[in-house]
């Protein structure tokens, strides 16, 4: 016998043969567990299972003599693999990744077509192109045996696309079409933002805002395979617009500044009726008579972006009106009436200078002050269109007067001199009584009789307007007197006493010549020396009107007396 040595080793799966160069007789190879590894007639071990099994070489010569070789043969266990199952699919440029949970060994990935699909050590497939491909699981064990598992791959073919080039602009606003002649497969429009630009089913792009926005036009074929076109598209921003808001009313012959704060391009304004209104190149509209017109206000871009605002426009007509002709006149303190038959609206009166001249409701002007003010008749319609009426109105000046303060008294008999300075007229005095009080071009005033009167002094101007100044008077009365008549005589040394039953007053005597002949407060008149002299009793009321009474008072002379002498 040739005798095997040791121990061999061979993985499940795995064969391994043994040779014995006996001879002599007739060998049979046999195991001791078939259930861990057989052997054919030849020798070839094949591992079963994980396990020990001894192998056995017995020879038996023709004599009967028999010998035995052995050989301990250990079964490796293969790595435990996860089988992957039936066939996998791929579309070109996708992938898709296989996993294998085997384990007791290091696993390599592999492809039979890497033009096909490639796949990386995480087994991770990627479609190359269209066809099939194996993808195979090789694992390792320490012990060099190998499992291998394998997936068959299908790479699925994308769908032909008719690729966009560059980048496409579009106003806010605005719309382009995109075409795309792709085959293979259903395609689906969609913007990356369509805040800034939106895509329909047919390719129409319209832009919302500025900003850029990606459209995609995705085709997936059956197989559910996709390829994807781009257009890049810059929304360009329309110029910035300062909306006019609803309608714009007017009054026909009146003027109103449109303003639109637009920023980004060129503006340019238009009447679309310029029978209506018309408007110059700073929005400034002009109406022309009543009717209706739209006024567009139109900005272009440099590329080419056009925003429009309008307003429309209503011009109102005007209210009829009755015009006042020239100049009126009116003196300070006097009043005039306007009138204005205006028909189509309400009419208010109102003064430029109500210092000057006020009006009433009912077109009543009154001069206040001398100078011009301008009286207007305001009347407005149901639109509130407005028509104006003017009247020039001069308020002349009244004389300037020096007036006369309180009241003025002056006795019965006398009088006193009432001044005014006036100027700018012709003045005139006159008394509202004159059996009491009479008053002369020059404005003495003399009292006539007790009582009570009203001097007027009337200066009147060129214009005609009248000023009035008016003092009143008081006439006091005289005091009551009873009249002495004719010559008193007295002598010298002796007295007379005169008497006077006035009233109304205090009474005071005295004399002309106190050297001939004096008097008392009780009227006892004293004769001094011969002479004449009159005596008087002046009466003086409370309001100091006086009366008098008067005596002519002779003194005679005594005799001469020769005197005894003692």
């Amino acid at each position: 016998m040739e005798k095997s040595v040791g121990a061999r080793e061979v993985c499940a799966g795995s064969a391994v043969t043994l040779t014995n160069g006996s001879t002599g007789g007739t060998g049979v190879w046999s195991s001791s567990t078939v259930s861990v590894a057989t052997i054919d007639n030849n020798g070839l071990v094949r591992g079963v299972g994980a396990g020990n099994a001894v192998i056995t070489y017995t020879v038996t010569t023709g004599s009967g003599c028999v010998s035995v070789d052995t050989a301990h043969i250990a079964v490796n266990a293969l790595p435990e693999m996860e089988k992957s199952i039936g066939l996998h699919e791929v579309c070109a440029g996708s992938s898709v990744t296989l996993t294998n949970g085997s384990t007791g060994g290091t696993g390599v990935w592999s492809s039979s077509a890497v033009s096909v699909a490639t796949v990386d050590n995480s087994g991770l497939v990627r479609g190359v192109a269209a066809g099939n491909a194996v993808i195979t699981y090789t694992v390792t064990t320490a012990k060099g045996c190998v499992s291998v598992d394998t997936a068959h791959i299908a790479v699925n073919a994308l769908p032909e696309m008719d690729k966009s080039v560059g980048a496409r602009e579009v106003c806010a606003g605005s719309s382009v079409t995109l075409t795309n002649g792709s085959t293979g497969g259903t395609g689906v429009w969609s913007s990356s933002n369509t805040g800034v630009a939106t895509v329909d089913n047919n390719g129409l792009v319209h832009g919302v805002v500025a900003g850029n926005a990606v459209i995609t036009y995705t085709v997936t074929t059956a197989k559910g395979c996709v390829s994807v076109d781009t257009a890049h598209i810059l929304v360009n921003a329309l110029p910035e617009m300062e909306k006019s808001v609803g309608e714009r009313e007017v009054c026909a012959g009146s003027a109103i500044t449109l303003t639109n704060g637009s920023t980004g391009g060129a503006g340019v304004w238009s009447s679309g009726n310029t029978v209506v209104a018309t408007v110059d190149n700073n929005g400034l509209v002009h109406v022309v008579v009543a009717g209706n017109a739209v006024i567009a206000y139109t900005v272009t871009t440099t590329k080419g972006c056009v925003s429009v605002d309008t307003a429309r426009i209503t011009v109102n007509a005007l209210p009829e009106m009755e015009k006042s002709v020239g100049l009126r006149e009116v003196c300070a303190g006097s009043a005039v009436t306007l009138t204005n038959g205006s028909t189509g609206g309400t009419g208010v009166w109102s003064s430029s200078n109500t210092g000057i001249a006020t009006i009433d409701n009912n077109g009543l002007v009154r001069g206040v002050s001398a100078g011009s003010a301008v009286i207007t008749y305001t009347v407005t319609t149901a639109k509130g269109c407005v028509s104006v009426d003017t009247a020039h109105v001069l308020v002349n000046a009244l004389p300037e007067m020096e007036k006369s303060v309180g009241l003025r008294e002056v006795c019965a008999g006398s009088s006193v001199t009432l001044t005014n300075g006036s100027t700018g007229g012709t003045g005139v005095w006159s008394s509202s009584v004159v059996s009491v009080a009479t008053v002369d071009n020059n404005g003495l005033v003399r009292g006539v009789s007790a009582g009570s009167a009203v001097i007027t002094y009337t200066v009147t101007t060129a214009k005609g307007c009248v000023s009035v100044d008016t003092a009143h008077i008081a006439v006091n009365a005289l005091p009551e007197m009873e009249k002495s008549v004719g010559l008193r005589e007295v002598c010298a040394g002796s007295a007379v006493t005169l008497t006077n039953g006035s009233t109304g007053g205090t009474g005071v005597w005295s004399s002309s010549n106190t050297g001939v002949a004096t008097v008392d407060n009780n009227g006892l008149v004293l004769g001094v020396s011969a002479g004449s002299a009159v005596i008087t009793c002046t009466a003086t009321t409370a309001k100091g009107c006086v009366s008098q009474d008067t005596a002519h008072i002779v003194v005679n002379a005594l005799p001469e007396m020769e005197k005894s002498i003692g």
